[in-house]
This record gives C-alpha cells, structure tokens and sequence, in this order.
C-alpha cells in the first residue's frame, strides 16, 4: 500500500499528463512532481520492506513490535499499513495501539464519512481503556462531551475522564478539571477544578499548571496568594507554556510573590513571545517585550527591536501592538505625507479596527494635522471619541479639549467636562488636572474651590507636577 502523500502525487500526475508538451512552465513542475511521486514511493517501499523484521515478529503476536511496526510507519506516513498493524496490536492486547488506531481512523475523518469513521474510531478508544489506557479513556471522554460517533453525554464523559486521570493520563484530569471549571455536564465547582488540575499540573502538563497559577493569583475557590502563584506560573513556563512565562513575567513585573525584576520579567516575556502556539505568538507577552525595549526596561533600550516585535503582533492582529507602532512612526513625523506618516496611518487603520484605543488617538491626530492627505477635524473628533469609549484616557482629554473649542464637533463645555471627568475616573494624572481647571474656573460646571482641590491632589498624587502646583496655589490662597 501506499501513503496518502504518494498518492497525492501520482493524482498530480495522472491530471496533468496532457499538458506534458508545449507549456515549459508546466513541465518543469510535472518533473518535479514525478520525481517526488518516483522518490517518495520507493522510500516507503524502501522502509516498508525495511520493516520485515518487525512484521514477521507481529505475524507472531508479538504486540510490542506490532506498535514499534505502528509507529516507523506513522513517521513514514504510511498511515494505511499503520491502522492496520496498530489494529493487530490491539487485538493482542496492547491498549495504547488501541488508542493509536482510534487517533488514525478519526484524523482520516472527512465531511461525508465522519460520522461512521469516529463510530468505528470510538470502539477503539473505548476497548482502550477498558485495557487500562489513560489515553483511550480521554480520547473516549471527549467523543462523549462532544458527540463525535456517539450521542453526547457528559455523565458519561466525566467517567472516562475520571478514568483517565487514575490512570494518570494528564490530559484526563486536565479536562476533568476544565469540565468542573465552567461546569460542563454539571454544576460548576472551582475547590475540584483545582483538585484535577493540581493532579495534571503534578503531572507535567504545562497549561494545567498555568490554569492553577491563575486560580491562586485570583483567589477564586481558593486563597489568593501571589508566592504560591508564582511557582505554578515559573513550573508552567519551565514546561515551555507561554501563558505561564507571560504570568512569571508580569510578577517580576509588578513584583508580587517575588521581588520586582525587571531583568527577569524580561526573560519571560521574551520567552513567552516566541514560544508559538500554532505559529501564532502570545499577544501580551509580545506587547509587553516590544515596551522592554522601546523603554529600556530590563536591558538596553532597542527601538528597532521593538518595532520588530510590535509588527509581529501587529500581524497577528493585536491592536495595542499596532497602536504602539503606530505611535513609533508618528513620532518620527517631521513633514506632512512623509513616508513615516503613511506607515503610522496604516498600523493605526488596522489597530482602530482591532479596538485598540491608541491607535485610534494617532489615527485621529493625522487626520487633525492632516498628515496623509487634507485635514479633517470631524473625523478626528469621531476618533478621539472613539478611543475614549474604549476606556483610553488620552482619547477622553482630546475628545474633551475638541467639544470645549468646539473642533471637529459643537462646543459645549458640559460635555467636554464629561470626557475630562471619565479621563480622571480612568486615572489620568492630566485628566484630573484638567477636572480640576474646570471646577476651579465654573467652566461647564458649578464653581467649586473644594472639589478643584480633591481633583488637583489625585493629580498629584499621580506625580503630575501642574497638579501639584495648583493645589499649592489654592491652598497659599486659603481655599
């Protein structure tokens, strides 16, 4: 027999065979293509027959070279001959070929024959825990959760995962404590949830000790304790999990349940940022190393490296990573429709459009100075708002400052103080400067000395010199 990608060469073959003259192009390609079919068929011929060894010793029942047979012909991906062996294996008794040939029927499952494949795929799983395979009992549990070649019954599901989880098959606890997490099948039950995490997180499963690490750091259905978050997070990452290194690296960050270290948060960022999933990054960690060098946190300020880092996110869709660099090209901004202003209304276009706040500022401050084409204060005003509805609190102060003059929309110092309060409520040292000139001077709101200073001091509480200057002058005046 012959593997699925062999035989998809000799399709390519025997559909293009008309086109063997007159077409260089095309010709080229079909002597690549025959040349791959020729090579790779008489490779697995090749290591098929090397085989012979091990199919004579499995013509003898001797299951353990049965499922070695099993796996040099997976890594031949000749998957034919290695769902049958896999499947002689099982009959002799061997519950991890079981499984094996249960994960070969389901991955050749297609549209019109999925149903009947993951029925047949399901009876290997099942046989393969009944012979005590932590691994069939898991891959059982999930067709149950899930439907898949059998009526879903999470009763049923739990049992196996259960089942599993005994048997010490991480991912078995692992889904038995996601099920009691969101409370599938069930109520939901956060003490066991940790209970079968904790039991796969002993286990070596690297998200099952991310999962316990984020459990603790909130408290939730247990005591909240940052020291003993922080071990599950650093346990995770040492099993190359980028959700735990990104944890680890916002504690040394923020320095809770370890000494703050910006040199080490560094590290896991770094970490975390290019341990890929599916080759798509861990968006915070990434946003987060791409700061470390724009600011020179943890090591020597890098801009370049940033922006590289920023574009990788900026790729894969993280807004904050194209606002940021966005922000690095506006700022390099010397004339009207230079080259930076364009490359800074693209990251921010896609930004805004991933509801990234301030990419929405920087997309707004080029239509206000109209940077890549004709000036727009409505447009810019729209953006500013925009940004301030997504919580940015700079977007808040220049939709205020906007409605106060009365650019790009109507004046009205009633609203525009509304956006200068909601940026104080998010915090903004400026923000609450900016309140308090408004109660200090009655501008859209009742004149209150009292209240001015209440606004002046968080402002400088928040180490905003002009907030700190005016709550000085207030106070020298008796107010």
């Amino acid at each position: 027999m012959e593997s699925q990608q062999c035989f998809r060469y000799k399709q390519i073959l025997k559909a293009n065979t008309h086109f063997l003259t007159g077409f260089k192009m095309k010709k080229s390609f079909l002597i690549t293509a025959l040349f791959a079919a020729i090579t790779c068929c008489a490779n697995v011929s090749q290591a098929f027959a090397g085989q012979s060894d091990l199919i004579e010793a499995c013509k003898q029942k001797n299951f353990q070279k049965c499922a070695e047979l099993t796996t040099a012909l997976l890594d031949d991906f000749d998957y034919d001959n290695a769902l049958k062996y896999a499947k002689m294996a099982c009959d002799l008794g061997d519950g991890a070929s079981c499984a094996t040939a249960g994960d070969i029927l389901a991955n050749q499952s297609g549209d019109d024959n999925g149903g009947k494949v993951f029925k047949e795929a399901n009876t290997y799983y099942l046989k393969s825990c009944e012979l005590k395979s932590g691994a069939g009992c898991t891959a059982a549990g999930l067709n149950y959760e899930q439907g898949k070649g059998i009526e879903p019954d999470y009763t049923k599901a739990a049992q196996y995962f259960k089942q599993a989880c005994d048997l010490k098959d991480p991912q078995g606890c692992f889904n038995m404590g996601r099920m009691y997490s969101i409370g599938v099948g069930g109520k939901q039950d956060h003490p066991k949830a940790i209970e079968f995490l904790k039991r796969a997180c002993d286990l070596k499963d690297a998200k099952s000790c991310a999962s316990v690490g984020v459990y603790i750091y909130n408290g939730t259905g247990i005591k909240q304790n940052f020291k003993e978050a922080s071990k599950y997070f650093n346990k995770s990452c040492d099993l190359n999990n980028n959700t735990g290194c990104t944890y680890a690296g916002l504690m040394y960050e923020n320095g809770e349940g370890v000494k703050k270290d910006y040199a080490k948060a560094y590290q896991y960022f770094d970490k975390a940022c290019n341990l890929n999933v599916m080759d798509e990054p861990n968006s915070d960690a990434c946003y987060m190393l791409g700061q470390y060098n724009q600011l020179g946190k943890g090591g020597r300020k890098n801009e370049t490296k940033a922006a590289e880092i920023y574009t990788k996110g900026c790729d894969f869709n993280d807004g904050r990573s194209c606002g940021a660099l966005a922000s690095l090209h506006f700022n390099k901004v010397t004339t009207r429709k230079s080259p930076e202003a364009f490359e800074a209304f693209k990251y921010a276009t896609k930004g805004c459009e991933q509801n990234d706040g301030q990419s929405c500022i920087v997309l707004g401050l080029i239509y206000y100075n109209g940077l890549t084409g004709g000036f727009d204060t409505f447009k810019a005003f729209e953006l500013f708002k925009r940004a301030c509805d997504l919580n940015n609190p700079q977007g808040c102060i220049y939709a205020g400052n906007s409605t106060a003059s009365g650019t790009g929309t109507i004046q009205n110092l009633t609203k525009a103080f509304e956006f200068i309060k909601k940026s104080c409520d998010l915090n903004s040292p400026e923000g609450c400067y900016e309140m308090g000139t408004y109660y200090h001077g009655g501008n859209g709101v009742k004149q209150s000395y009292k209240l001015a200073k209440e606004c002046y001091r968080k402002s400088c509480d928040l180490n905003y010199q002009k907030g700190c200057d005016s709550l000085k002058q207030l106070n020298t005046r008796g107010y």
